[in-house]
């Protein structure tokens, strides 16, 4: 009877003339792919283990559950200089610099704004545990004994010196309730002297050595007839379309020498603020996720040091990048990167909390800065700081900050729930609407739109950090889209709460000024070039559209796209800096949100 071969189910040996295996031992074949198999798995082993061990080191400055002590924290990263602490929940004064001179000072900033509930209560300590013989006297303040916590027993008479205690030399209202910090103190006055520093480092500069130190602009246009683009319709053909760009391991390299940094990339270039500027400091929040030169670009232009800037990075930015904009943050002084930071979700609720968890950072900056103005890393100014100081000054508390009504509204936002869901595609988060009812506003809030941007006076911060009804309606936006553009918006125009620097006219009845953006929906003026998310991206050619315009930025450029737009920008506000000069700016006196009471409301 035939038999198939092919039914032959034995395992072939290439080894043996018949192709199969001598009994009881293992085909030759199987052996060698066992072995590499098995070296296969080693190798993805070691892969794994080393990418886990990466990953967690990486985590290590972000992660807001990391609880070391901020001490021995700073003690561990001397060579970075910096560290992560988490704030206790009821902690309402402590703030670590994001950078310091030296390893001894920032040790001491790290000692000096320790969190509440790693410092000692004076409640905790019991009374009878303490050896009176062993107190020196002279070495207790009397305000800051409780007497009800002294036991009259425990007391020794003769200890006492009446005659050293003069009742008449206690001015009551000279005594502060709240006693003041020393470590507090001492770390406020190193940091004015590193602001002192790098005020003094530069103050004989005029335009031309600005120019040739490469700090004005970008050096490929240097020499380009800005002033006719900022006066006069112009051609883009005639500035250089690329420039050469810095990379992050570039400003890592840089910044291991701070004053060589803010030397090489005229971070100095300002003359001495004035004492007007001084007195009205500002803080600015900048969120981005790439380029780097750009968003220094844009930094140094609107670098003061007694200003603050709080630098938001979204998550999704590489480790390396995010290292090199903790590096430069160290170089400046009052410029850190945010305790908190986000993933960010285009539309979603994470996009509205990297501006608030700055706010909560800068609220507890020794910086008492009047008012915060947030933006992209995209934008540029188009006042100079001592313009944005007498503009600011007009609000006299007011905020700046978009109203919009009736088919602007996008009401299906924000009636539907919406949630995240991860997209097939491209696997990353994205907001999606779930036809589920949203449940109305919290405390009967009429929910008006506006911009993502502002500027916000401190008061409002406050409000909208901490007060029950903002809280309630900050937790009710966590299901709506687009949060950002409701939040500030609803709060700001509210007619049945009281809110500090809000607006209960009718929104379109007054400006907006932070920003100016031209979206293709605008049917009197069109973008010279591109729209990117029906936004346009700003050139040469579209100066005479809003280089004399009221709004204190203009957003977007793109370093990519006419980078000639920036240059002469930056020539102009450096220019107006350098001269101390200041345009007209009687448009803002007569501003329709601008409180206008005789008693001026600190912002």
């Amino acid at each position: 009877m035939y038999k198939n071969p092919m039914n032959n189910t034995k395992p072939r040996n290439l080894a043996t003339k018949d192709g199969y295996s001598p009994a009881g031992k293992v085909p030759l074949y199987w052996r060698i792919c066992t072995q590499w198999r098995i070296r296969q798995a080693f190798v993805i082993l070691i892969w794994v283990f080393a990418s886990i061990y990466i990953w967690v080191s990486s985590q290590t400055s972000c992660d807001p559950k990391h609880n070391l002590d901020p001490v021995e924290s700073a003690g561990r990263n001397s060579d970075r200089l910096y560290t992560q602490f988490q704030r206790a929940p009821e902690q309402t004064d402590s703030f670590l610099l994001s950078h310091a001179k030296t390893e001894v000072l920032f040790v001491d900033v790290a000692r000096a704004w320790l969190p509440q509930h790693q410092q000692v209560n004076p409640k905790s300590v019991d009374p009878k545990s303490v050896d009176p013989k062993s107190v020196d006297p002279k070495s207790v303040d009397p305000k800051s004994v409780d007497p009800k916590s002294v036991d009259s027993k425990s007391v020794d008479p003769k200890s006492v010196d009446p005659k050293s205690v003069d009742p008449k030399s206690v001015d009551p209202k000279s005594v502060d309730p709240k006693p003041v910090d020393p470590k507090r103190s001492e770390t406020v006055a190193r940091l004015s002297q590193l602001v002192a520093e790098v005020e003094a480092e530069n103050q004989n500069v005029t335009f031309a050595s600005a120019v040739r130190r490469k700090w004005v602009g970008f050096p490929e246009i240097a020499g380009h007839d800005c002033r006719t683009a900022l006066l006069t319709k112009t051609n883009n053909s005639l500035f250089p379309q690329t420039v050469e760009r810095v990379s992050q391991i570039q400003y890592l390299a840089d910044s291991t020498d701070c004053k060589r940094f803010r030397d090489k990339y005229g971070f100095s270039r300002y003359p001495r603020a004035t004492l007007e500027e001084k007195s009205f400091p500002i803080a600015f929040i900048i969120l981005f996720y790439k380029d780097l030169d750009q968003v220094l670009f844009l930094l140094r232009a609107i670098y003061r040091p007694h200003n603050v800037y709080c630098l938001s990075v979204d998550t999704k930015s590489s480790v390396e990048f995010l290292e090199a904009v903790r590096a430069v943050s160290r170089c400046l002084p009052n410029v850190f990167v945010a305790s908190k930071l986000e993933n960010i979700v285009y539309a979603g609720f994470s996009r509205l909390m990297a501006d608030i968890h700055c706010m909560e950072d800068l609220l507890l900056h020794p910086v008492q800065w009047r008012y915060v103005i947030n933006m992209p890393g995209q934008q540029f100014p188009l006042k100079t700081n001592l313009e944005l100081v007498r503009i600011l000054k007009q609000f006299n508390g007011a905020n700046d900050i978009e109203g919009l009504v009736g088919d602007m509204l996008v009401s299906d936002r924000y009636i539907y729930k919406h949630v995240y869901v991860t997209d097939k595609e491209t696997g990353e988060l994205r907001v999606k609407k779930v036809y589920t009812l949203n449940d109305p506003p919290p405390h009967g809030l009429e929910i008006i739109k506006g911009s993502t941007y502002g500027t916000f006076s401190r008061a409002f911060v406050e409000f909208a950090l901490h007060d029950k009804i903002a809280v309630d309606f900050l937790n009710w936006s966590r299901t709506i889209k687009s949060p950002d553009e409701y939040f500030w918006g609803t709060l700001h125009h509210s007619k049945t709460i009281n809110v500090p620097g809000g607006f209960k006219g009718h929104p379109h009845k007054k400006p907006w000024l932070t920003s100016f953006s031209l979206w293709s929906t605008n049917p009197s003026i069109k973008c010279a070039t591109i729209y990117v998310h029906k936004i346009c991206i700003f050139s040469p050619e579209d100066f005479p559209l809003f280089v004399h315009r009221a709004q204190l930025f203009a957003n977007k450029f793109y370093i990519t796209h006419h980078p000639a737009a920036l240059h002469c920008l930056d020539e102009l506000v450096f220019n107006l800096t350098l001269s101390g000069t200041t345009r007209d700016l009687s448009f803002y006196r007569n501003l329709p949100f601008a409180i206008k009471n005789n008693t001026k409301r600190k912002p």
